[in-house]
């Protein structure tokens, strides 16, 4: 088995997005197999689920609006998962681990799984990987608005994150490269209201989703930013990526 992910496990926390990735309906075991590919070995149950288990043993303020996700493509060509779908395949039968529409992986994390530690097949195709990405969504309230002060917080769990991968020199290095990518709803506006003053952010006159990056820390402590329309994902940003791969067995 040839699998990038091992090589991830020390600085997955590196990698930060979203509030919000929508969950999908499983995908039916029996219909894993795809175009006739025969499924192959790519990884195996702890490769996925250490990363997990590793971010749910960090100290509770550290993360306490904060969720890890694994996000999958299949590569080259940025094709969705469901061309190539991995999947358990544990004694019992197959597990799916992808829903029928949507990235996002929904990895079961039991003591069960883990002793059992089942492989994960896909079927892929000569020279295609599973590309994966590992993000932090912020949980939040208010579907609307937020305000300057829960930002900051949420990129102060993000630095106790990285703080107890990395250590505490570099997670000093970083906090004022942090940033914040909001959704604003095709049709809707984000505005910032400081003081009684409101400052226009976006205007989103298109018919998809506009993604707007921020600092918190440019506006006022007072500062609330607010849509007339719910915000779709947001996503806490640092100048740096973890991503990896899963690959056929051999290749």
């Amino acid at each position: 088995m040839t699998s990038v992910v091992r090589s991830l496990l020390p600085a997955i926390i590196l990698c930060v997005p979203c509030w919000g990735v929508p969950g999908a309906a499983r995908a039916a075991p029996e219909a894993i197999a795809v175009d006739g590919v025969r499924p192959v070995q790519v990884a195996d149950y702890r490769d996925l689920a250490k990363v997990f288990r590793t971010f749910n043993a960090f100290p509770a303020a550290d993360r306490a609006d904060l969720t890890l996700h694994l996000i999958a493509r299949v590569l080259p060509g940025d094709r969705p998962i469901q061309s190539a779908p991995p999947y358990l395949r544990r004694a019992s039968g197959p597990v799916a681990l992808f829903g029928a529409t949507g990235a996002e992986m929904h990895l079961p994390l039991t003591d069960a799984l883990w002793a059992e530690n089942p492989p994960v097949y896909a079927p892929l195709a000569h020279g295609q990987t599973v590309g994966l990405r590992f993000v932090i969504t912020v949980t939040h309230g208010q579907t609307d608005r937020f305000t300057d002060v829960q930002a900051r917080t949420w990129l102060r769990e993000l630095d106790g994150c990285i703080e107890d991968v990395v250590g505490v020199v570099f997670a000093f290095l970083m906090p004022d490269a942090h940033k914040l990518t909001v959704e604003v709803a095709a049709g809707a506006r984000l505005d910032a209201v400081s003081n009684g003053a409101v400052r226009p952010l976006v205007v989103n006159r298109g018919a998809v989703p506009y993604a707007f990056t921020f600092r918190p820390q440019d506006y006022p402590r007072d500062t609330v930013f607010r849509s007339d329309r719910p915000l779709g994902t947001l996503t806490a940003v640092i100048p740096m990526n973890i991503h990896g791969e899963l690959t056929r067995n051999g290749d």
